[in-house]
């Protein structure tokens, strides 16, 4: 049966159904088509990017519920809770909360918060999906057909602590190397906890609900193809979502993907065999050079062009176009630049990096 988001019957411990929807179950039927419902889940659903793939989805939703008998279920998850908006406008089916960067938590924390969470979301189905029963069991409950992870940050490395004393002692150096180590410490830690701990917590809730022809989306960056001076910890968190990006490309999609043909041989039969998902999986990671947001806008040079920037709204309509058509989807583990489209004035462009 399908699962029942209703805010009423269900009292949860991490997990709010905001209104009342459906989200499909799992179907082997290989007639079914793009028309289909889909259940989409993304992570960073409250930030700029992530509402603007919220609204584009949920505006698809309505449209594929009015023409086809289809829709997109949103799940949202985030550390901030939704908008008003998505609030107020039903945007979102479910929201699952995320602890804060700021509480400083472990990769294992925000995994077990977000799969516990999809969970508790496969228990109002009444039929336990793949969670219960390991990859080879029956396929039914919650299924995603698409996990987008929309979140991030970015900040510059820390200035070295220095100080300027008259006789400076052992104790006073000991302490400025303990705060510089501190600085440094914290600075790398914070951009792994914002860029690359949502993408691989994300990874993990795939490995247990994603369906057939899945789409797995990450957030990468341009600037992070090549070194990163003054922003290493930064450069150095995108480029460890771009390795995972392409290591997902390496051992899912048709045979025509990304990787050196004897290593995905060698390396991905037995993958493979437990997660039958990742035959016609699609995992993709979009390198934008600088999104349009309020609070990029806010730390801009005073002479940015912002028609320079990339819309939120560009990158979400793409996104809503693989998830729809996949056979419009780039192979398993590309790393896709994205900038304005110049020539057409509006819109975007999306070019492959690798």
């Amino acid at each position: 049966p399908p699962l029942s988001l209703s805010a009423a019957s269900h009292a949860l411990r991490r997990v709010r159904p905001l209104f009342s929807t459906t989200v499909r179950s799992f179907s082997s039927d290989p007639t079914a088509t793009a028309d289909a419902p889909k259940t989409a889940l993304i992570l960073g659903s409250s930030g700029c990017l992530g509402s603007a793939l919220v609204s584009h989805l949920s505006s698809r939703s309505s449209k594929s519920a009015s023409q086809r008998g289809g829709g997109i279920t949103v799940i949202g998850a985030d550390c901030v809770e939704p908008s008003s908006e998505q609030l107020d406008n039903h945007l979102l089916d479910a929201f699952i909360p995320l602890p804060h960067p700021s509480t400083n938590p472990t990769l294992a924390k925000t995994t077990r918060e977000l799969c516990l969470g999809l969970k508790e979301l496969d228990d109002l189905s009444g039929s336990p999906g793949r969670w219960y029963d390991g990859p080879s069991g029956p396929e039914s409950g919650l299924t995603l057909d698409a996990v987008i992870c929309a979140s991030g940050g970015w900040e510059g490395d820390p200035p070295t602590a220095s100080g300027k004393v008259d006789d400076p002692t052992d104790s006073w150096m000991e302490k400025l190397i303990e705060a510089d180590a501190d600085a440094h410490g914290d600075g790398v830690e914070r951009m792994l906890r914002m860029n690359l701990y949502p993408v691989l917590a994300a990874g993990r809730a795939m490995d247990l609900y994603m369906g057939e022809q899945g789409l797995f989306v990450a957030i990468g960056a341009a600037a992070a193809l090549a070194p990163c001076p003054a922003m290493y910890a930064y450069g150095l968190s995108k480029s460890a979502v771009h390795h995972y990006i392409q290591t997902l490309g390496a051992s899912s999609g048709p045979k025509t993907g990304l990787g050196h043909k004897s290593q995905r041989k060698k390396a991905t039969v037995e993958l493979r065999r437990s997660k039958a998902y990742l035959d016609d999986m699609t995992a993709l990671a979009i390198l934008p050079s600088m999104i349009d947001t309020p609070n990029n806008r806010k730390f801009a040079d005073k002479d940015a062009d912002f028609d320079n920037w990339t819309k939120p709204e560009d990158i979400a309509k793409e996104i809503g176009e693989w998830l729809e058509k996949p056979y419009l989807r780039p192979n398993s583990g590309a790393l896709i630049k994205v900038f304005p489209d110049r020539k057409r004035g509006e819109g975007a462009v999306f070019n492959l990096a690798r």
